[in-house]
């Protein structure tokens, strides 16, 4: 009931100050949540499976693992920089020529602010009820309800006065999220969740939620010749933007750098506020040219086509296989980091069956299974479940509330795989690959990843997060 109550007051606290309830701004804009490539706040998958998120009767839980995303954020300084540019560049021409016609009308608003009002305190933060408008979609707000939700889907795992230790990588706004959930999950429970820190730095090797930073030959820029041959296709659309908003408000000099930013303007002012009157700018067939592009940047970047992307994801892929050959202890896993992490785990145990097949630099390929909307929204989440159906152990990934059946291992109960040959599949996955070796990472640093056991006899090797 607190929780609730929690939730209603951050509610109310915005509906006083506009016309329309918030419900009522959000209801308006839901239908683009899906194409905000990545940086839309918490939806289910869009393309969700019909299967039934319980297991059947017959089958008994053993244990499971948790790899999640931040909830929603400010845009980090480099982003900022450009939407701030777009704001000025609108906000100049009212000053200097008059009043703003057709979409960007809303700036006449004498009190429409920008969206970003204590950029050293707020950008690349979590939002939180104390530093954004608390709306639905507040990150802490979201936090909180998804760990009160997981408890109730999964507490049972826990013993009696059992303390739950719980990794988060140190990023401010990662580490915000595991407590957020911390709170959320002990609502209505006298359990505990201790939260340990990983760090980030290339020091920590091979013990890290974020191996691609300790990876010495990962280049994330790599393909970007490559993405420039798409980008330049684009220019008709962008230019078709720019001339829009200068017929509705001649004299609006707005540069290509700004039109570009006009998506992203939408993005973090939607999960900042609740909403964005900059959405209304775009028409669906523009954001589907901007979602596509923001996963593409993606994948190329980080998954399947960037060299060495595969050697990355193997580290966090045997680790997981290890929780469950070689357990610690502990029913529950659970750990938080970014959406470059989880995209690169899944380019290797989820998209390896694309054989080359990668996304189309050329046109929109509507029906290629990677969309980052789909995966990584703001609170992105990968749970792995580990059951047992009569003699034999299964396991299934849930993606973001929607069961996820591997397309080559999925005739087990619940559309599992048998946990044999989930682990046989893994390691074929991983075969050849060595993250030692092919990262180069230095012998002074760490050589595996260790933390998920190391942590109960080795207290003061990481941080608490409180």
């Amino acid at each position: 009931m607190q929780l609730q109550l929690y939730i209603a007051a951050a509610f109310l606290a915005i509906t006083c100050c506009s016309s329309k309830s918030i419900s009522e701004l959000q209801k308006e804009q839901e239908y683009i949540l899906p194409y905000l490539g990545g940086s839309s706040p918490y939806i289910p998958m869009k393309n969700k499976k019909f299967i039934d998120l319980e297991l059947p009767e017959t089958c008994k839980l053993n244990s499971v693992q948790l790899s999640q995303r931040h909830f929603s954020r400010f845009p980090t300084s480099s982003a900022n920089k450009l939407i701030k540019a777009l704001y000025t560049a609108v906000e100049t021409y009212k000053e200097n020529v008059g009043p703003l016609n057709g979409s960007l009308a809303f700036f006449n608003d004498d009190e429409y602010k920008y969206f970003v009002n204590d950029a050293d305190s707020q950008l690349g933060e979590l939002t939180k009820v104390s530093n954004s408008r608390p709306n639905k979609y507040t990150g802490e707000t979201c936090a909180r309800e998804f760990g009160y939700d997981f408890y109730h889907r999964y507490g049972s795992l826990l013993n009696d006065n059992e303390t739950l230790t719980v990794f988060a990588s140190d990023s401010a706004r990662v580490k915000d999220t595991a407590k957020y959930f911390a709170e959320g999950f002990t609502e209505s429970t006298d359990k505990n969740i201790t939260i340990l820190v990983i760090s980030e730095d290339a020091s920590a090797g091979a013990n890290t939620l974020t191996p691609y930073k300790s990876c010495n030959t990962f280049n994330s820029s790599y393909n970007d010749d490559l993405l420039d041959t798409f980008f330049a296709n684009r220019s008709a659309t962008l230019e078709g933007i720019q001339t829009r908003l200068a017929e509705e408000n001649p004299g609006l000099n707005l540069t290509i750098a700004n039109v570009e930013s006009i998506y992203n303007y939408c993005s973090f002012e939607l999960n900042v506020k609740g909403f964005s009157e900059m959405c209304n700018v775009l028409n669906p067939d523009e954001f589907t040219m901007f979602d596509y592009e923001a996963s593409l940047d993606h994948y190329y970047s980080y998954m399947n086509p960037s060299p060495n992307s595969a050697s990355v994801a193997s580290l966090l892929l045997n680790s997981s296989i290890q929780l469950l050959t070689r357990s610690n202890g502990n029913k529950l896993n659970l750990a938080w980091h970014h959406d470059t992490d989880i995209n690169n785990f899944l380019s290797l145990a989820i998209f390896n069956e694309t054989n080359n097949n990668y996304m189309s630099l050329d046109e929109i390929d509507f029906w290629f299974p990677f969309r980052r909307e789909d995966f990584t929204p703001m609170g992105g989440n990968i749970i792995l479940e580990d059951y047992t159906c009569g003699n034999e152990t299964y396991v299934r990934y849930i993606i973001n509330d929607s069961v996820y059946p591997l397309n080559d291992c999925n005739n087990g109960p619940g559309y599992g795989c048998k946990l044999d040959n989930f682990i046989e599949r893994a390691e074929a996955l991983m075969s050849g690959l060595d993250f030692d070796t092919d990262c180069e990472i230095s012998s002074e640093y760490p050589q595996e990843l260790t933390f998920w056991w190391d942590y109960k006899t080795n207290s003061t090797a990481y941080a608490t997060y409180a």
